[in-house]
């Protein structure tokens, strides 16, 4: 066998095992951590009340230990998202402030802002 042709065998196990881990991540172990992240989601926005203060609603997420989840602050509140899913299908909690406050809080997926998705709970208020 040439060097060439043990290179082109090698480049070929290679790209196999790439798209096959790739493949695995999304469509497997993605699908099970997108369970545990959203549970981890519900979780939390159950824990946060209307009313509640910014630094108490961030003290409680650093609290948390979350696995899967990470809080972005920003101009009118806090967001807090789940890994990303194929398809942006991920869930994300929108906590609207205002004078530091919470005022509502909503669950949405990645490109649909407008409507709940199917077994999250209720906005509030």
């Amino acid at each position: 066998m040439t060097t060439k042709e043990k290179a082109v065998i090698a480049f070929s196990l290679v790209a196999f095992l790439v798209g096959f881990f790739y493949f695995f991540e999304k469509f497997f172990l993605g699908s099970w951590v997108s369970k545990e992240a959203n549970f981890e989601l519900v979780s939390f926005f159950n824990d946060i009340k209307i009313g509640q203060s910014q630094k108490s609603v961030e003290d409680a997420f650093q609290k948390g230990n979350f696995k899967f989840l990470k809080l972005s602050s920003g101009k009118e509140g806090l967001s807090v998202n789940t890994p990303l899913k194929w398809g942006a299908g991920n869930w994300i909690s929108i906590i609207q402030l205002k004078d530091e406050k919470v005022i509502w809080k909503r669950i949405r997926t990645e490109d649909e802002p407008k409507n709940a998705p199917e077994g999250a709970p209720k906005d509030e208020p």
